[in-house]
């Protein structure tokens, strides 16, 4: 990677063309990574993509409370001029917004560098490690029965450096690495076929998940999923969703309680709802941006403010929104709340066991995949075509598929309850088994 005092200066002189060219503040970005990705079936590598080093740049120009953006060439210096004179250009051309000023240099974080999170793995796998990883994984899979073929298994690496620059001195740093691996898997049974798989990713390679481990685990789901059938009762019932299908309801609760989708009335929740019931009672919703080695973890939003874990539902009440600078001037908070999105969040767990949670339901539905996209933020409808499992008295039976759930959000949220089997070394967004009460299956 370029040495950090070359890229420096070329922040600096970035800066000093947006200012030159009428700019009352500026901020540039420098960005630089390098990855990995092969790709491998039945033993045999059929892809391979190595960026040994990419590089952008990006300029944001204000003019009063006017902001214009650029993205110049970093390869050709000579272009850093014209890019900081058009990210000025385009600030003229815009809407005057004082929501959208940036932050009084006051209330800055002092933590300018990410390195205590410990998001930075400096040891690089090379091709072959990475090959006989994914052989590993393929080879546990297929000695499974009724896996007839491997769709491919997948491994990645990827490094990268981030360093911003305002025009008031204010400098961060961040530097990042990611591997994952993975395995995609068709089992065949009775002539039916069926296709599903497993992954694991971490901000460090030794944090992976054992390759064996990875193939037992993506078998074991696809030949789970042979033969489903229609569900067998419908109407108004419970519905158990797998963490891996939890998480997205998190993310539609994130995107439901985002300051923007507010002050926009574009989601269900209003400013109105703080403070009040909005989960059942025993739900947590927690964010911690401090996370070791976490996905989304930062000391420092992108608007330069500090981090820190936040609360956004306490016992079911809704205790905060997903702020950023113009969200919070729209709404009338003060900058202090802002959160800049959440980091890694987490719906907590509960008290039950996951045997616990399924006992009692005569007849339900375990859902492990959901496909469309017919989920409405504004007003909270959810409706999903789903396959997974159907429980009859307590326990998973055979599986299902061609199924609808549908409900409303603002519904299904009060009737939630979360089981105790939450793992913590997910992505960025994680959450127990989770069973809802009262959803019409079809």
């Amino acid at each position: 990677m370029a040495a950090k005092r070359q890229i420096i200066d070329m922040l600096e002189g970035s800066l000093k063309a947006m200012k030159d060219a009428g700019a009352d503040y500026a901020k540039v970005t420098y960005s630089q990574s390098s990855s990995i990705s092969v790709g491998l079936r039945e033993g045999q590598v059929v892809d391979l993509e190595i960026a040994p080093n990419s590089t952008g740049i990006s300029m944001q120009a204000y003019v009063g409370n006017k902001s214009g953006e650029s993205s110049p060439d970093t390869q050709r210096p000579a272009l850093l001029k014209e890019g900081a004179q058009a990210a000025v250009d385009a600030a003229r051309m815009k809407t005057d917004n004082p929501d959208q000023r940036p932050a009084d240099s006051s209330l800055l974080s002092k933590i300018r560098n990410n390195s205590r999170l410990d998001l930075y793995d400096p040891a690089k796998p090379t091709i072959d490690e990475m090959i006989e990883q994914m052989r590993e994984v393929e080879s546990a899979a297929l000695r499974t029965k009724f896996i007839k073929h491997s769709e491919g298994a997948s491994a990645s690496w990827s490094q990268s450096l981030t360093i911003s620059l305002t025009s008031d001195g204010f400098l961060t740093e961040s530097k990042s690495s990611g591997s994952s691996l993975g395995i995609s898997l068709i089992a065949e049974r009775r002539g039916e076929k069926t296709t599903s798989g497993a992954y694991s990713s971490a901000r460090h390679r030794c944090d992976l998940q054992n390759p064996a481990d990875i193939g037992r685990l993506a078998a074991e789901k696809t030949v789970a999923g042979l033969n489903p059938v229609k569900p067998p009762v419908t109407g108004k019932l419970p519905v158990v969703f797998d963490p891996d299908i939890a998480s997205g309801l998190l993310g539609h609760f994130k995107d439901a309680a985002s300051g923007s989708s507010i002050f926009m009335n574009q989601s269900f929740l209003k400013k109105a709802h703080l403070g009040q019931q909005v989960f059942s009672r025993g739900i947590h919703v927690k964010d911690d941006p401090h996370r070791l080695r976490g996905w989304g973890s930062a000391m420092f939003t992108g608007a330069g403010l500090p981090t820190r874990p936040m609360d956004f539902v306490d016992d079911g009440t809704l205790a905060s929104f997903f702020l950023g600078l113009e969200s919070a001037r729209r709404l009338g908070f003060p900058l202090k709340d802002i959160t800049g999105g959440p980091s890694n969040l987490t719906i907590e767990p509960g008290t039950l066991s996951k045997a616990q949670l399924l006992d009692g339901i005569k007849d339900g539905f375990y859902v492990t995949a959901v496909m469309g996209h017919g989920v409405n933020i504004a007003n909270g409808d959810y409706s999903r075509a789903a396959s997974g499992f159907w429980i009859k008295d307590g326990v998973l039976t055979h599986p299902v598929a061609e199924a609808t759930i549908a409900g409303n959000l603002k519904d299904m949220f009060l009737n939630m309850t979360a089981a105790n089997d939450l793992d913590r070394n997910k992505g960025a967004r994680r959450a127990p088994t989770l069973r809802v009460e009262g959803m019409t299956i079809a």
